[in-house]
């Protein structure tokens, strides 16, 4: 008889998930609009300086007493007029925003989603990644419905050189990106863990093969249909289409093969080093577009570019340096640190190393 436990089990689950996240998602809300509202102490003091200062005349009487020597203000007026940064600060609205509330709120709301839909996935037969990236697509774009509470996930780049640092809602999502970083990173890292380098070089020739065909392919899909879909724009759009298509995520695909129990296999360690090859790749497909475009500017504009094949070298010698300068760490240091961390015996040592090398 088919039980259906599980069945309600999930259900149950899916119901407590939409529900809390349905919370944390309302919890936004104020926190948005507290962190939005600030006095504007300064346009209002410069309308009553524009209400009080008459106009300027034309007249000769006018620009005869301008020459006149201005008196100086007494020591009340002076007072009276000009305010002191305390007073301004003491007139500003104060702030009871917490400034970790938004990353919690961020975090929780982030987790929830993705779980709920990783659990809809598998539901489904699907790995949990593809549920949590669907999941994550849609709380990214709920603006497009009107809802705006979780704009301050969303990190401005551009935005980071002026920012301000009592902008709560801004470093909350700059820590969050972090934070989803720092996760890819670890993600990483146990994947890592349960691959060797001798099983990786065993595969190195099919990897290699994999990662060019996965580069030329897509680059030239992708600008053939920049070609035909975008006739009248630039042939520099079709290329960095192209470019950005033959782009992977090493992390997605180790996640893939982690969720489906065959990461120790032979196809997992093909496309998992041919992931990691395709990453260099890309690198300098986009190095050869950006210097190509940069080239053809110059000549436009008749000066010169300083973006050239030692850019493109320097940018394939720097990947390949840290991969060998991680393959030598991992290889001859790596016993020696765990070994030292194992004698010292201190609690939490082992995580530390672990976090050091990773």
């Amino acid at each position: 008889m088919f039980d259906s436990r599980p069945r309600r089990l999930f259900q149950f689950r899916t119901i407590v998930f939409l529900l809390t996240g349905l919370m944390a998602i309302l919890a936004t809300a104020p926190l948005h609009s507290a962190a939005d509202e600030s006095p504007d102490t300064t346009g209002r003091r410069t309308d009553l300086t524009s209400a009080e200062t008459p106009p300027p005349s034309d007249s000769v009487d006018s620009a005869v007493s301008s020459d006149a020597p201005v008196a100086e203000k007494s020591d009340a007026e002076k007072s009276h007029g000009e305010s002191s940064p305390a007073t301004e600060i003491s007139a500003a609205k104060p702030s009871h925003t917490d400034p970790v509330s938004p990353v919690l709120v961020g975090i929780i709301v982030i987790i929830l989603t993705a779980n709920l839909g990783g659990h809809v996935f598998e539901s489904m037969g699907q790995t949990a990644v593809l549920g949590e990236l669907v999941f994550g697509i849609v709380l990214g774009n709920l603006t497009l419905v009107g809802f705006d509470g979780l704009e301050f996930l969303k990190v401005d780049f551009n935005h980071h050189s002026t920012i301000d640092v009592h902008d709560s809602l801004h470093l909350a999502g700059i820590t969050i990106d972090n934070l989803s970083r720092l996760g890819v990173i670890l993600l990483l890292f146990q994947v890592g863990l349960e691959s060797s380098i001798p099983q990786m070089l065993k595969v190195g020739p099919s990897a290699l093969a994999v990662a060019i065909v996965g580069v030329i392919v897509p680059t030239a899909l992708g600008w053939g249909c920049g070609s035909l879909l975008l006739p009248n724009h630039h042939w520099s759009v079709h290329m960095f289409l192209g470019a950005a298509l033959c782009a992977t995520s090493v992390g997605i695909t180790a996640r893939v093969y982690q969720d489906l129990g065959k990461s120790t296999t032979r196809e997992a360690r093909i496309v998992l080093g041919a992931a990691v090859i395709d990453d260099v790749l890309g690198l300098v497909v986009l190095a050869v577009a950006q210097g190509m475009i940069a080239a053809q500017d110059a000549a436009v504009s008749g000066t010169t570019s300083d973006f050239g094949i030692v850019s493109i070298v320097w940018i394939v010698a720097k990947a390949l340096g840290f991969l060998v300068a991680a393959l030598f760490l991992g290889h001859y240091i790596s016993r020696h640190l765990f070994s030292l961390a194992t004698m010292l015996n201190g609690r939490g040592l082992l995580l530390a190393t672990s976090l050091l090398l990773c």
